[in-house]
């Protein structure tokens, strides 16, 4: 319990601050951000608004920017994010270069 209040906090320090969301890097490819999404995410996330998560767990990909800074999220991707409650989200890891690709295809998400 003590994890998930830590990580709360963390995240309302960076959204009172205005980090909402980190810029994809330039030359980011949000296609190849979209192919990891759907090999890793999509199978429990539903992925733009409107659509229904397959796990009512987990939230939407394209809320990810509303709900937490995505800069935050960036160094939980790179070493492997892990949620902080009991459920079966399972343990990740990418490469820079994928994080900025997937940063790039969730951007594209909140575009109309």
């Amino acid at each position: 319990m003590l994890k998930t209040q830590m990580i709360k906090l963390k995240i309302l320090a960076l959204l009172s601050a205005g980090v909402l969301w980190a810029a994809p890097a330039w030359g980011a490819d949000s296609a190849k951000g979209q192919a990891l999404a759907d090999t890793h995410c999509v199978r429990c996330h539903g992925a733009k608004v409107g659509d229904t998560s397959p796990n009512p767990k987990a939230p939407v990909l394209a809320s990810f920017q509303a709900k937490w800074p995505l800069t935050y999220l960036e160094e939980a991707l790179a070493e492997g994010i892990v949620t902080g409650h009991d459920n079966d989200m399972p343990t990740f890891s990418f490469t820079a270069e994928e994080i900025d690709n997937l940063f790039a295809y969730l951007d594209s998400l909140g575009a109309d």
